[in-house]
Parts: structure tokens; sequence; C-alpha cells
């Protein structure tokens, strides 16, 4: 099982709960996160930013998958 944090340095990071120690972390954004979220077979977490930037990353990969950013951000 893993938990999905991020924070003010734009740093997403995947923690192994059974562990209690840091998977794997994303550095993707460049402002704030301010949600992060799985899809229903918890292989990808999509994140947002304070810039209006959304992003998708495969867990298991490692990659970034897309990048989306709200007209006006």
């Amino acid at each position: 099982m893993f938990l999905a944090s991020g924070g003010n340095d734009g740093v997403v990071r995947i923690w192994d709960l059974k562990s209690r120690k840091l998977g794997t972390s994303f550095t993707s954004h460049y402002s704030q996160i301010t949600s992060v979220n799985w899809n229903i077979g918890d292989t990808i977490v999509a994140s947002s930013s304070l810039v209006g930037t959304i992003i998708l990353h495969d867990v298991i990969s490692g990659n970034k998958i897309a990048n989306f950013k709200q007209e006006g951000s």
C-alpha cells in the first residue's frame, strides 16, 4: 500500500506504508502542489499545482505521462 503526498517544494512523493519509507519522488512542478490523486488501479498519480498545471505520473515506470495547463495561468 502506498501514499502520495505533495508540498510547497513542488515534489510529489510516493511513500511505502509497509516499510514507512520514501519509495520515489517526482519533481515536475515548479510551484506548490495543491492536490494529489491516484487512479483506480493505483498506478498513476495526478498532481496539480498553484499555477494551474496538472501532471500525470506513471508510478511503476517513473515516467511523466501528460502535462496539462489551465488557460490563463
